[in-house]
């Protein structure tokens, strides 16, 4: 069987749901079908370099779709993105399924329009784009105008709802000094100046997301829990949102900072419960700078014993920040400490009496 670099295969042992998928999805991409796991297997492994994803059934005969993920795990097959096709999306499937490489669940009865948008969505900001990537003079003109459109938007919430803008750009410097030195003593990165300066600006955005929560948050406490985890999805999603592809290196890396700057290394974060090399490693970074700002910046004076007592708060979380990171901030401690030195030296005085 020939496929194309743009095949879907679709694993699910009722026809009725094969075809319903296929007429969906085949204007855009090439489909398989197959109705049972072990069939699906055969396919995978032999076409793993083709295949841009598959939407796998959770209940079938046989081989079930988590025997099929397990399978994908033991033969190293990790890079393919997986949907899993599910009547409902349970907690236990769902804590399952962050074991393994699960992009989405695809709910019974489908929408047409809903999983057109989410599959390619989905794909097209799996094409990761390299770290120092060549950004042309339009890619930087037209992101930097991208950048300020958000800035507007973004700033006019925080503005009017009493939100620290300080603590943002506050976190854009200091992923900048962090930045400066992931790119010194890495053997493989090699960020120059133009990408330094919209990684760091990412950042700045990675609760851009509250600003679409906010209006439907109840008294119940539980489900405002469930709404303040879904802001990481919504403030990817507003980033992504009537963007050029110019733009492209820019809002895949802060779109990843918004879904996964709450993931832990360990995977008992949200929302996807993503751990190790599965979260971005700029997600990662925002998430120690988020944290250390929130404690060290409210201090007057910023000394050396508030760096190191508000570093080892963070970290009394086991598991939670991933090793090499907190290695790259404890390397920048002194820049980091003049940093906020510096900044509360400018503040305006306040008079007294």
């Amino acid at each position: 069987m020939k496929t194309t670099k743009n095949t879907l295969l679709i694993v699910d042992d009722s026809e009725i749901t094969r075809e319903l998928l296929k007429n969906i999805l085949s204007d855009k991409f090439e489909i398989i079908e197959e109705d049972n796991g072990g069939s699906a297997i055969e396919i995978i492994e032999s076409k793993a370099d083709e295949l841009v994803a598959i939407l796998l059934d959770v209940s079938m005969p046989g081989m079930s779709g988590f025997d099929v993920l397990e399978t994908m795990k033991k033969n190293n097959i990790s890079k393919i993105p997986v949907f899993m096709i599910s009547g409902e999306a349970t907690f236990d499937n769902v804590e399952e399924a962050a074991q393994y490489n699960v992009f989405e669940f695809i709910k019974k009865p489908f929408d047409q329009q809903e999983i057109l948008k989410r599959i390619t969505q989905d794909l097209i900001s799996n094409k990761r784009l390299p770290d120092n990537t060549q950004l042309t003079d339009i890619n930087i003109v037209e992101t930097r105008r991208y950048i300020q459109h958000l800035e507007k938007i973004y700033n006019l919430y925080l503005d009017n709802f009493g939100k620290d803008r300080g603590h943002y750009e506050r976190m854009t410097q200091i992923m900048e000094i962090l930045l400066k030195r992931y790119t010194s003593v890495s053997r493989e990165i090699n960020l120059q100046p133009i990408h330094i300066e919209l990684i760091s600006k990412a950042v700045y955005f990675c609760n851009i997301g509250d600003m679409g929560v906010l209006k439907v948050f109840r008294t119940d406490n539980k489900q405002n829990k469930d709404v303040y985890m879904d802001h990481t999805l919504l403030g990817s999603d507003i980033i992504k949102l009537n963007y050029s592809e110019n733009c492209k290196y820019f809002v895949q890396i802060c779109s990843d900072i918004c879904a996964q700057h709450h993931e832990k290394n360990d995977g008992t974060g949200f929302p996807h419960r993503l751990s190790g090399d599965k979260i971005s490693i700029y997600a990662q970074m925002c998430r120690i700078i988020d944290e250390f700002d929130n404690l060290y910046f409210e201090y007057t004076e910023h000394t050396q014993l508030r760096f190191d007592y508000s570093l080892n708060k963070i970290l009394m979380e086991s598991g939670a920040i991933n090793h090499d990171v907190c290695s790259l901030f404890k390397g920048c401690k002194y820049e980091i400490i003049e940093y906020y030195q510096k900044f509360h030296s400018v503040l305006p005085m306040v008079c007294e009496g």
